[in-house]
C-alpha cells in the first residue's frame, strides 16, 4: 500500500518525458555524496524559498538524468537513511518539515525528497556552518532561492518579496474560484480548470482596469461575476509577474489596515522591485457602511501618498457609492459565452444563441450573470429549453435557486437544517465569518465540507460562504420556516440592516398572507424607513418589480395588509409643512399658503400609488421625485432658512445682489414694488406693525465696505468677520437640520446619518493662500455624548492639504463614534471634507442642510448621485 507522497513520485516518474524541473521539482542523477551534503541543505532551503513555489508540494527526485529525463534508478544501498537527512535539516533555520524515502517503479529504485506545501515560515537559512574542508560549504546566514530550475543565492529583494508574499499574496485565489465553480454548479475539476484558464487567458477585463495611480469598483448584483472577475484580473497578473512578462505585481487584501498598507507601500517601493503595485479587495458592501466610507477615503490618500499604486474593488450596488466615478458596472455574459458554458455542462443538447433569443428578455438578462447561468445550466439536464420559452423572470430566479437548494440537499434534510443554521450565523456576523464550533450542528463536520458551499481560511481558522447569495437565502428561510422570528432581529437597526437581503428575499418568496403579517408587521411598526428599503431594493433588483403576471397582485395584497396596521402613522413620512412658499424669477409675486403638504404620500406605503398603475417600479421613482421635489422647497418658519428666503425676496423685490452689506429697508421695498404680492405685502406690514422696519439676514454682515475691497466677494470681511460669519452659519444649519429632520422626515431620523451623529462637535480650518484665493475649509463631524450640545469650533489655520496633513483625525472620528454612537455606528461616517468655502450667496444655511439631507438620502439609496448638481440653484 503506497502513501499519497508515494504515489505523487510514482506518477511524476511515470510521467517522464513529460515532465520539467521547475520551481517545485528537482531532478538528481544519483545520491548526495558525502563530500556535497551541504548541496542537499542549499537545494532544500532554495526550495522553500522559491517564490513560484510558494504553498505548493515540492519533490526532488533521485535516479532521473536531468538532461534527457531518462529514468536511470539507483541502488537502494547509495541512498542514506532518513535520520541522516533529519540532522542536516537541523541546520536550516526556521526547522522545515521534510520527508525522505525510496519508491519501485518497474523494477527501478528512486530516492525522494519530500518538502509538504505546509512549510510556511520562510525566509529560511543555514543556522550553522556546514561542510567546512569540503568541496561545498554553507555557512550561518546563508539562504538560497530556486527560480524555475534554477538555484542561486537569495538577494535582499528576493528576500523582502518573499517577506510581503507571505503577508499580501493570496496563493489560493485559483483553488477559491475552482471551488465556488465546481461546489456550486455540478462541475467536473477538469472542465472548471478549462474554463478558469481559458477565461484568465481570454476574457476581457480591461474595461475594468484602474488607470496608474487611481481606483475601480467593479459592481453588480449577486451572482454577476464581480468577485471572478476580481480573480481572474488578479490571477492573469500574477501570472504575468511569475513568468517575467511584467513588473506590476498583485496583492490580495484580505482585512483592509490603513497604517500596515501604507508602511508595507513605503517599504516594497524602496527597493525598486516594482514598477507598479495593484491592490485587490472583494466584498466591500460586506463592511458597515462607516468603514466603507473609510477605506474610500484612504484608498485616496494612499493614491495621494504613492504614485505607483492602483486599488481594485468589488462590491454590490449600494448606495454609499452613489457619488463615486470610479464605479464600473460588471460586464455580463454574451450570449456566446453563455452557450459555452452551458454545452460545457453538458446539457441534454446543444445550446445555441438563438435558442437562447427566444427566452423572455429578462430571463436573458438573468442568466447573464455567471451565478444563473451555471444554475441554469443544471436545471437545462432535466428538461428541454423550449419549456422555458412562456416563463417570466420572476419564476425563473425562484426556480434556479430552489432548484440548486434541492440539489445540494437532496434527501438530506438534517444536513440543509445544519446549513440553514451556519446561514443565520454567517447574516449574524459583520463579516460574514464564524466558527463552526458556534453553531449547534447535528451532522459530522466532513458532510458538511463534502458540500463545498464553505470556504476555510487557514489564517483566521474561520469558515465562509463561498458565495454570499447561498448563505442569505438559506437565512431566508430560516424566516419562512419559523426558525429565527423577526422580533429577535428589531433590538437595533443595525441587526436588522444585516438581515436586509434575506428579508428581500423571503418578502419574494412567500404567498402565506399569515406569514408575511407576523414576518413583516414588527418591522413596519419599529422601522418604517427600514421596511421602506427592503421593498425599495426589492423593486430595484426586480425581485417584486409589478405589472405583471401575479407579482402585482401578491405585492398589492401585502401592502394592502401592511397598510391596516396603521391608524395615524405614516409609513414614510410625517411631513407637516408650514408654509409652502412659491418663487418665480420673472414674475417677484409670492405665494404663502398656511397648509399640511399631503402630496408626498398619499398613501401611507410607498410602491403604491393610483398613478402607478400597478408598475411599482414606476410608483417608486415617483416617491423619488417628490423627494427631491421637498428638498428644493423646505422652508419652515421657525428656522432661518426661511429667514435667508426671506432676505432674498427682499433683495430681488429692491433689485439688488447677494453682495448687499446693509439691512433692506421695508418702506424702500413699498417705494419700489407698488404691485406686491397680497401675501408678501401683508408679511411685511405685519413686520411693520411688530416694529420690525428692516430685513437682515440671519449671519453678520461683511465689515469691509465693497467700494473699499478689491472686488472678490470675499474682500467685504477681514477674517475676524468671516470667521464669525462662518461659525454662525454652521451653528445655524446644525439647528435647521435637526428641526427639519424631526419635523418632516421623522420616520427616518433613526437611520439618516447625519442625525445619528447629533450632538456633534464641527471642527474645521478656514484658510486662504492669499488674498486673491477663494477662502477654503477643512472639516469634520466628531459625534459628542448624548447629554451635551451641538457646538462649532473653526479657526484659522495655513493654506494645507489637510486631508493628507491631518490623517491622525480619522482616528478621532473612529473613537468618538466607538465612544458615543457605538449602537448606530453602522450608519455614521469617518468622512472628512475640504473644499471651496461656499457662504456668500443668498441661502448658505440652505445650501449646507440640504446638501446634509441629500447625503443622507443617498446613503439610503433613495436618492442617485445626479441629484446634488441642480442644488446650487436653490
Amino acid at each position: 500500500m503506497f502513501n499519497s507522497t508515494e504515489m505523487t513520485v510514482m506518477n511524476i516518474i511515470d510521467s517522464l518525458p513529460n515532465v520539467n524541473e521547475k520551481s517545485t521539482i528537482d531532478f538528481k542523477i544519483a545520491p548526495y555524496p558525502k563530500n556535497k551534503m551541504a548541496d542537499f541543505i542549499s537545494d532544500v532551503i532554495a526550495m522553500l524559498n522559491s517564490i513560484e513555489g510558494y504553498r505548493k508540494d515540492k519533490y526532488i527526485i533521485i535516479g532521473i538524468v536531468d538532461e534527457t529525463k531518462y529514468a536511470k534508478g539507483i541502488s537502494i544501498f547509495d541512498m542514506p537513511d532518513d535520520s541522516h537527512f533529519q540532522n542536516l535539516l537541523d541546520k536550516i533555520a526556521p526547522r522545515p518539515i521534510v520527508e525522505t524515502g525510496t519508491v519501485q517503479v518497474d523494477s527501478q529504485t528512486y530516492g525522494y525528497i519530500y518538502i509538504p506545501k505546509d512549510n510556511k515560515e520562510r525566509v529560511y537559512e543555514v543556522s550553522e556552518n556546514y561542510g567546512q574542508g569540503t568541496a561545498k560549504e554553507v555557512k550561518v546566514g546563508q539562504s538560497f532561492i530556486r527560480m524555475g530550475s534554477k538555484t542561486s543565492v537569495i538577494s535582499n529583494e528576493n528576500r523582502s518579496y518573499i517577506k510581503f508574499q507571505k503577508t499580501y499574496i493570496e496563493p489560493n485565489i485559483k483553488n477559491k474560484a475552482l471551488s465556488r465553480i465546481v461546489s456550486t454548479n455540478n462541475l467536473s475539476l477538469e472542465i472548471a480548470k478549462s474554463l478558469l484558464e481559458s477565461d484568465i487567458d481570454k476574457r476581457d477585463v480591461s474595461w475594468a482596469e484602474p488607470e496608474k495611480n487611481s481606483f475601480s469598483v467593479i459592481t453588480g448584483d449577486y451572482g454577476s461575476g464581480k468577485t471572478y472577475c476580481l480573480e481572474i484580473m488578479y490571477l492573469r497578473l500574477l501570472q504575468s509577474y511569475n513568468t517575467e512578462q511584467s513588473t506590476i505585481i498583485p496583492i490580495w487584501i484580505s482585512n483592509w489596515d490603513l497604517q500596515a498598507n501604507d508602511a508595507f507601500i513605503r517599504d516594497i517601493l524602496d527597493l525598486n522591485i516594482f514598477k507598479e503595485i495593484v491592490f485587490f479587495y472583494d466584498e466591500l458592501e460586506s463592511k458597515t457602511q462607516d468603514n466603507i466610507s473609510r477605506i474610500l477615503e484612504e484608498t485616496k490618500y494612499l493614491l495621494l501618498q504613492h504614485h505607483s499604486i492602483s486599488f481594485i474593488f468589488s462590491s454590490r450596488n449600494i448606495p454609499v457609492l452613489n457619488d463615486l466615478s470610479e464605479r464600473k458596472a460588471v460586464k455580463l455574459l454574451t450570449q456566446k459565452e453563455i452557450c459555452v458554458i452551458l454545452n460545457l455542462m453538458d446539457v441534454n443538447k446543444v445550446i445555441t444563441p438563438c435558442m437562447l433569443e427566444r427566452l423572455d428578455k429578462e430571463i436573458q438578462k438573468t442568466i447573464s450573470r455567471p451565478f444563473f447561468t451555471f444554475l441554469f445550466g443544471n436545471l437545462m439536464k432535466n428538461h428541454k429549453i423550449t419549456e422555458f420559452y412562456s416563463y417570466k423572470d420572476m419564476f425563473i430566479k425562484k426556480i434556479l435557486l430552489t432548484n440548486f437548494i434541492d440539489r445540494v440537499f437532496d434527501r438530506e434534510d438534517k444536513l440543509l437544517d445544519d446549513f440553514i443554521s451556519i446561514a443565520v450565523r454567517s447574516i449574524e456576523r459583520q463579516n460574514g465569518e464564524f466558527h463552526l464550533a458556534e453553531v449547534d450542528i447535528q451532522c459530522n463536520i466532513n458532510d458538511i465540507n463534502r458540500k463545498g458551499l464553505l470556504i476555510y481560511n487557514e489564517e483566521s481558522k474561520l469558515y465562509k460562504f463561498n458565495l454570499p447569495i447561498i448563505a442569505q437565502w438559506l437565512a431566508s428561510e430560516s424566516l419562512i420556516r419559523g426558525k429565527i422570528n423577526t422580533n429577535c432581529l428589531i433590538d437595533t437597526s443595525q441587526h436588522l440592516y444585516r438581515w436586509l437581503y434575506p428579508l428581500i428575499y423571503t418578502l419574494y418568496r412567500l404567498n402565506n398572507m399569515d406569514s408575511l403579517n407576523s414576518i413583516f408587521s414588527p418591522i413596519i411598526e419599529k422601522f418604517p424607513a427600514i421596511m421602506g428599503t427592503i421593498i425599495k431594493n426589492g423593486v430595484e433588483q426586480e425581485l417584486t418589480i409589478g405589472a405583471r403576471d401575479v407579482t402585482v397582485d401578491k405585492i398589492k395584497d401585502v401592502i394592502n395588509l401592511f397598510k391596516s396596521n396603521f391608524s395615524e402613522k405614516d409609513f414614510i413620512f410625517k411631513f407637516p409643512i408650514n408654509i409652502s412658499l412659491e418663487y418665480c424669477e420673472d414674475t417677484p409675486s409670492f405665494e404663502i399658503n398656511e397648509k399640511t403638504d399631503t402630496t408626498l404620500c398619499s398613501s401611507r406605503f410607498p410602491i403604491i400609488s393610483n398613478k402607478a398603475n400597478g408598475n411599482y417600479y414606476a410608483a417608486y421613482k415617483t416617491i423619488i421625485n417628490r423627494i427631491e421635489s421637498i428638498l428644493k422647497n423646505i422652508y419652515l418658519i421657525k428656522t432661518d432658512m426661511y429667514a435667508e428666503l426671506i432676505w432674498q425676496i427682499s433683495c430681488k423685490n429692491i433689485d439688488d445682489s447677494s453682495l448687499r452689506n446693509t439691512p433692506v429697508v421695508i418702506k424702500e421695498i413699498f417705494e419700489k414694488n407698488s404691485n406686491l404680492n397680497s401675501n408678501l405685502k401683508s408679511l411685511y406690514e405685519k413686520m411693520l406693525e411688530d416694529g420690525k422696519d428692516s430685513i437682515i439676514p440671519p449671519w453678520p454682515f461683511g465689515d469691509i465696505p465693497l467700494n473699499q475691497s478689491s472686488g472678490w466677494v470675499w474682500d467685504m470681511f477681514s477674517e475676524e468677520k468671516l470667521l464669525e460669519k462662518v461659525v454662525s452659519i454652521y451653528k445655524s444649519a446644525i439647528h435647521d437640520y435637526k428641526y427639519i429632520v424631526e419635523n418632516c422626515f421623522d420616520s427616518f431620523k433613526n437611520i439618516f446619518p447625519t442625525y445619528q451623529l447629533i450632538p456633534f462637535e464641527l471642527k474645521g480650518i478656514l484658510y486662504q493662500r492669499d488674498k486673491s484665493s477663494h477662502p477654503s475649509l477643512y472639516q469634520y463631524k466628531l459625534a459628542l455624548p448624548y447629554n451635551e450640545q451641538s457646538r462649532v469650533s473653526i479657526e484659522w489655520g495655513q493654506d494645507l492639504n489637510y486631508i493628507l496633513e491631518k490623517d491622525s483625525d480619522h482616528q478621532k472620528i473612529s473613537k468618538a463614534i466607538e465612544r458615543n454612537r457605538s449602537n448606530t455606528s453602522h450608519l455614521l461616517s469617518y468622512s472628512r471634507c475640504q473644499g471651496y468655502l461656499d457662504v456668500f450667496g443668498f441661502k448658505p444655511i440652505t445650501t449646507i442642510v440640504i446638501e446634509w439631507l441629500i447625503d443622507d438620502f443617498k446613503k439610503l439609496g433613495w436618492l442617485d448621485s445626479g441629484f446634488s448638481s441642480h442644488l446650487r440653484s436653490i
